[in-house]
């Protein structure tokens, strides 16, 4: 069972002054997130119990033998975890400015002008228990130890050897103009247009791999022919026979060695997005009005996941002497240059 907890705190001052043909309006605004989430998981222990121990052979099922509950009261699971998680705490800051003029150029036009400015600071959390992104140029921890492969990319850390504490790089750049007008033709026709440009928040946090541990029991250290545990102690053949610690960013750059890791790209652009109107408007008898219009919006710059583990292109489609896919390269067997580098 997961909980959360998330409340905000926000500030608005705004004022209104007119002069003469204008009416402007101007104000700021400021916001504080909170996110604190807790999600223990399997605290308590997850088990199961299958009928692989109590079945005639160990190694072969049939329909006759072997009972789940029989399993269960021999006290010998199938299968074990233990969940330690963090309970993550999150927090998240936001800044606005805007400026808009309702201008009457004359009694048939009435022209919009609008600037907004928005900051979203990067998002931490408490603890800095976080993931912060990867140094694709800095040298892979083991590549003084690897043959014939330049290995690159560390794992960085929110607050740690000398990393900000937050999800990605601050972008203080976001203006952005609105423009819009109206124009009565007439007495009962009206044409409007309008144009605004919008930039779309993060609320972004760094994964926190690492930070949290699962410990799962192993049933059986011979194929599952014998039971290597029992509910007494599930673990008892983890290092120390007790559940594991998170290691959290302890190993630095060697963390997570052989594993997929998921993190930021620190210096993406905020999604934004361009609306735009047209309408023309005409009043009917009996105080009805007809109205016809067009409406845009085109977003950009949309949050994406982009998988780095790819074969480069220049290994893709090698053909050997006589024009046709070299399937010898592609079944060569080659000693792995990585072997016993890699842990777990």
């Amino acid at each position: 069972m997961s909980a959360a907890t998330n409340d905000s705190y926000t500030v608005q001052p705004n004022a209104s002054l007119a002069m003469g043909r204008h009416i402007m309006k101007f104000g700021a605004e400021g916001r504080r997130y909170n996110d604190n989430s807790n999600n223990p998981g399997f605290a308590s222990g997850n088990y199961t119990f299958g009928r692989n121990w109590t079945q005639a052979r160990a190694l072969q099922a049939d329909a006759v033998s072997g009972n789940e509950v029989a399993t269960f009261l021999l006290g010998y699971p199938t299968s074990g975890v233990v969940d330690r998680n963090i309970d993550p705490s999150v927090r998240t800051h936001y800044f606005a400015a805007f400026f808009q003029d309702d201008f009457k150029v004359s009694q048939r036009l009435t022209i919009n002008i609008g600037l907004r400015w928005d900051y979203e600071m990067p998002g931490t959390e408490r603890f800095d228990r976080a993931l912060r992104g990867m140094d694709f140029n800095a040298p892979s921890p083991i590549a003084n130890r690897v043959q014939g492969l330049n290995l690159r990319g560390a794992i960085q850390f929110a607050g740690r050897d000398g990393q900000p504490r937050g999800a990605f790089l601050p972008d203080r750049n976001n203006w952005q103009p609105r423009i819009g007008a109206a124009y009565r033709i007439g007495t009962k026709w009206v044409v409007r247009g309008g144009y605004g440009l919008y930039y779309l928040g993060q609320n972004e946090i760094g994964a926190q791999q690492g930070f949290s541990q699962p410990t799962s029991g192993i049933a059986s250290t011979d194929g599952g022919l014998r039971p290597a545990v029992s509910l007494s102690n599930p673990f008892t053949n983890q290092a120390g026979g007790r559940l594991l610690d998170a290691i959290g960013a302890s190993q630095g750059a060697a963390s997570f060695l052989g594993q997929g890791v998921t993190v930021n790209y620190l210096n993406r652009p905020l999604p934004y997005s361009q609306q735009y109107s047209f309408d023309i408007e005409r009043e009917l008898p009996g105080n009805m009005v007809a109205e016809v219009a067009y409406v845009g919006n085109l977003t950009r710059n949309l949050p994406l996941n982009a998988p780095l583990n790819v074969v480069p292109a220049n290994q893709l489609g090698r053909l050997n002497a006589a024009g046709q896919i070299d399937t010898a390269y592609y079944t060569e067997r080659i000693s792995n240059p990585m072997a016993g580098l890699i842990p777990n």
